[in-house]
């Protein structure tokens, strides 16, 4: 790896751990805050944004791991989801299992879809290096 791309990499990777950050304390903050009411009616909450939230979690941890060892962070993001749930009745909310289950989804569909996306990146820069030799012996031949 070239030192431009060394640089390039390590401006993405202080980027994508700056939005995993900022999007933990959002979570954070989601998950524990009591439901939203308006008047004496509780605004109900969808079950599929329990998904919807750990995939976006999910994939950015997996963007933002960089040499952390992956078992250490999925293993850390599995404990978060009941973690939040053990801790969501001392904020009003309800504990509930479904939930625990949509989040464990989201997290592996929010990690296999960052994986994907690094090994499209993976393959579209190998193969533009593979084009650029090719280009550069192509010339040295016409020499």
């Amino acid at each position: 790896m070239t030192e431009q791309n060394e640089t390039k990499t390590s401006r993405l990777l202080f980027w994508f751990r700056a939005a995993f950050a900022a999007y933990f304390i959002f979570s954070v903050y989601a998950l524990l805050s009591p439901r939203p009411t308006f008047g004496k009616v509780e605004i109900p909450t969808f079950s599929l944004l329990h998904a919807a939230a750990f995939s976006v979690l999910g994939a950015l941890a997996e963007l933002a791991r960089g040499k952390f060892p992956a078992v250490a962070a999925y293993t850390l993001l599995l404990i978060y989801g009941p973690l939040t749930e053990i801790i969501q009745p001392i904020t009003g909310r309800c504990f509930q299992w479904v939930d625990i289950l949509e989040d464990t989804v989201g997290i592996i569909a929010g990690v296999a879809a960052a994986w994907l996306l690094k090994l499209y990146l993976a393959r579209r820069e190998a193969k533009r290096q593979t084009d650029g030799e090719t280009a550069c012996s192509a010339e040295r031949e016409l020499k």
